[in-house]
């Protein structure tokens, strides 16, 4: 099948590990060492052929339909077995002094001769200290016309012709304003640029103990994005995000500061020193600025123990930063920076995860209190500023972060309700790179849907064994899994897991068995049979289906390290993961996973024959149904406010509201209670918020890019 789409394949050396790596955040060595020009430029130059040659009100628009990004980065002595008479139309090569030999000799495996772009010095490709932005965009440009000439003629390529020989150059168009010079502002300034604007001048950073000059610098650039989206006409559901959300992150470990492994550094400087080390470092609550408040004033560069730590974090901020930007050039989306500070408050979230587990009611209040400051605390680091521009107004959100952002409560409610979102983890590095610059969409029609694993291990005295099976078993026997193919295999150990997943060839996979992790430091594991399964070193020995779904304890604990068991499915292969926060309920967690195959037996079926949705689409409205479902419980329950009729009422048309895809369905749910019950809405308000701030569909989370699953007829 013709595409437009181009491929750019980073080719690294033989030797990359996923072991050399940075110190902060996981980026492999040779990557940032050697690579960052790479990653700068993969913003600034197309991602599909037809870019260069549309108009700026069409080329945001073909970024608003869902450009694909197609970002490959393969080891140079796997060249010949990735793309051995490879077809793909459109592909550029980007090679190093080490790869570049193999990178030249990996040209004649493509069908169509690919261009290289490499950073050793040469005359056999083309040598990117000798090209400027615009050079190597019109070597591109030029690159895209040749291809095309030699292509057969077909309806496609025609068409493509067409746009390309009559190409309309983009207008300059000057900012009304100099944008901030900083890198939070980078990820929002070249979307810009790609649509023809441009400033001639930059406003400096100023040494500040807060972040006002940096949210404004964003907030500045990110309503000129917003001003060109809303001006274009595009059926809303072939959007992919409206914002993007990250925050900087490091290893979990590395944030207590006063650990053992800090504190035999610490013994080696000075009071100054260790106090940089500490707040400009470890726990930074800002954009990465620091001011200094001693007299004894030094230079970090000069210390060889800071100087290699402050190297070291502001290169793979750089990296990170890069890849956000390509993102967010990709999308033509606002990309939006939060403030370190979000990320420090893993005490609290380990004080939330043990009162989870603790099923009495006064852990119950304690629970609701603590989530509360939980996300009061957030929203006060955030600020409004920020929170108007990236979440208020907006409905899908692709956020890169290593905190629950989907707890956090705007207007009443969780935007894990309120939004569609998204999370790539953001560390490892290597592994948020990966999730990121795969971005290409997969189209699956709904026959690929309907062929479902269910992998159980419990042992036979097992008190939950039976919990799933009992909530299937109540659809099944009303006949509401018509659409599905279910196969349920029960294994006991690691060898049977991999057998079960290389004999299942369809798209989704429900692990039902005890998940737990090792802490901070260690990675996690699911309990097959005896065996304490590290889903990492799954890679390679078996099949993943891009969509894996978890019923299992703490597979991406709030407590636990970046080794998560859902990050190690994303190294596996899948795109999407339902993971899981802390430990969870058994009887919660199957009717949980029972309900969500009725909604693939039943809602996708009824919502494709008019148009395509996303995965994450699917699981936005099933998670509020969830929700709703606990709340309306715990009112009937604990605190005995609703009849069992009025329960089934507001229960139905709730899911009702929901399903028909109302974007302010919380406020019908208020009204729908306050209707039934007499109460006034304020009353059902409060209710909610001093009881329900935690509910137990609050543990799952939409991990990946559930927003690239595209399900069609």
């Amino acid at each position: 099948m013709f595409t437009t789409t181009i491929r750019h394949i980073v080719v690294v050396p033989n030797d990359v590990s996923d072991e050399n790596c940075t110190f902060f955040q996981r980026y492999s060595d040779e990557i940032v060492s050697s690579y960052q020009w790479v990653f700068d430029v993969l913003s600034g130059v197309p991602h599909d052929a037809m870019e260069p040659f549309l108009s700026s009100p069409n080329y945001v628009k073909s970024k608003l339909a869902g450009s694909s990004l197609d970002v490959q980065m393969i080891r140079s002595d796997l060249l010949k077995i990735v793309y051995d008479e490879s077809d793909w139309v459109f592909n550029i090569i980007w090679s190093t002094p080490e790869t570049f030999s193999q990178a030249k000799e990996s040209e004649m495996l493509f069908k169509y001769k690919p261009l290289h772009v490499t950073s050793c010095e040469t005359k056999e490709a083309l040598f990117i200290g000798e090209l400027t932005p615009e050079s190597l965009n019109e070597e591109i440009n030029n690159y895209i016309r040749q291809t095309l000439s030699s292509l057969d003629s077909s309806d496609a390529t025609d068409e493509v012709l067409a746009i390309i020989s009559s190409g309309q150059k983009k207008d300059a168009i000057k900012l009304g304003f100099s944008p901030l010079n900083h890198n939070c502002t980078r990820a929002l300034y070249k979307p810009l640029t790609g649509y023809g604007y441009y400033a001639e001048d930059f406003e400096d950073i100023i040494p500040s103990d807060n972040i006002d000059q940096h949210v404004r610098g964003m907030t500045n650039l990110s309503e000129v994005i917003n001003d060109i989206r809303e001006n274009v006409e595009i059926p809303y559901h072939l959007i992919k995000n409206d914002s993007i959300i990250y925050s900087m992150a490091m290893c979990s470990f590395l944030y207590k500061h006063n650990s053992q492994m800090w504190n035999e550094l610490y013994r080696k400087l000075d009071k100054p020193k260790r106090d940089f080390l500490k707040l400009a470092i470890i726990r930074n609550k800002l954009f990465s600025n620091f001011t200094v408040s001693t007299p004894e004033v030094f230079n970090p560069y000069e210390d060889p123990i800071i100087s290699g730590l402050l190297k070291e974090r502001q290169s793979e901020l750089a990296m990170f930063t890069s890849v956000v930007t390509i993102l967010a050039v990709n999308q033509f989306a606002p990309a939006l920076r939060l403030p370190n500070a979000v990320m420090l408050h893993h005490d609290l979230l380990k004080n939330i995860s043990s009162l989870i587990t603790n099923p009495n009611k006064k852990s119950h209040r304690s629970l609701n209190i603590k989530l509360k400051n939980y996300s009061d605390t957030l929203k006060s680091e955030i600020g409004d500023d920020l929170i108007n521009a990236s979440i208020i107004g907006k409905n899908k959100l692709l956020t890169m972060c290593d905190f629950p952002i989907e707890w956090l409560n705007v207007d009443g409610f969780p935007i894990m309700f309120t939004h569609e979102v998204s999370r790539i983890p953001t560390t490892p590095g290597n592994l948020c790179s990966q999730l990121a610059l795969s971005g290409q969409r997969v189209i699956v029609p709904y026959e690929a849907f309907r062929d479902i694993l269910i992998i159980s291990s419990f042992n036979s005295a097992d008190p939950i064994k039976d919990h799933l099976t009992s909530s299937l078993d109540q659809f099944k026997a009303k006949n509401q899994y018509k659409n599905l193919n279910i196969t349920e295999v029960n294994v006991s150990s690691e060898s049977e897991l991999i057998d079960a997943l290389n004999d299942f060839s369809g798209g989704i996979v429900v692990f039902d068995c005890h998940g737990n992790h090792g802490g901070e430091t260690e990675h996690g594991w699911l309990c097959i049979g005896d065996d304490k399964v590290d889903v990492w070193s799954l890679a390679h020995k078996t099949r993943i289906p891009p969509i894996v779904v978890l019923s299992a304890c703490s597979t991406h604990p709030i407590d636990g390290s970046h080794a998560s068991v859902a990050n190690g499915f994303f190294r596996c292969g899948a795109i999407s993961v339902i993971g899981t926060f802390a430990p969870i309920r058994a009887d919660h967690a199957g009717l949980f996973v029972a309900r969500l195959l009725f909604r693939i037996s039943v809602f996708i079926p009824i919502i494709i024959k008019s148009r395509t949705i996303t995965w994450r689409e699917v699981i936005a409205g099933f998670l509020r149904m969830s929700y709703s479902t606990d709340v309306l419980q715990y009112m009937a329950g604990e605190l005995n406010v609703l009849t069992k009729q009025q329960y089934i009422d507001i229960h139905n048309e709730t899911n009702y509201i929901i399903n028909s895809g109302e974007k302010n369905w919380t406020k019908k749910f208020i009204a729908t209670i306050s209707e039934k019950t007499g109460k006034d809405e304020s009353e059902i308000i409060g209710l909610i918020n001093e009881n329900c701030q935690f509910v137990d569909t609050m543990l799952y989370s939409q991990l990946g890019r559930p927003e690239n699953i595209v399900i069609c007829q």
